[in-house]
């Protein structure tokens, strides 16, 4: 398979890159969105739905450190493989 030009392919992971950020993006604010009709079909408190958005950051926060060490380790290309 031949490569791909460097131009192109600097598009495409520009185009990759934007995706991601929104998806990203997309879950970080979609808990204020549907937060009223989750905490009413589940009984949550405000306390609750709070607690349920912060887990998506403490989550990011633990990935944090084994893909750190597998960066450090292997290499951004393998890790990201």
């Amino acid at each position: 398979m031949p490569a791909a030009p460097p131009g192109r392919a600097a598009i495409v992971l520009v185009l990759l890159l934007a995706a991601l950020t929104s998806i990203s993006q997309f879950y970080r604010v979609s808990n204020s969105v549907i937060g009223p009709e989750v905490a009413a079909e589940l009984g949550l408190s405000a306390r609750d739905l709070g607690l349920a958005g912060g887990a998506f950051f403490l989550a990011l926060l633990v990935a944090q450190i084994p893909v750190g060490i597998a960066f450090d380790r292997w290499g951004a290309r393998a890790t990201l493989a």
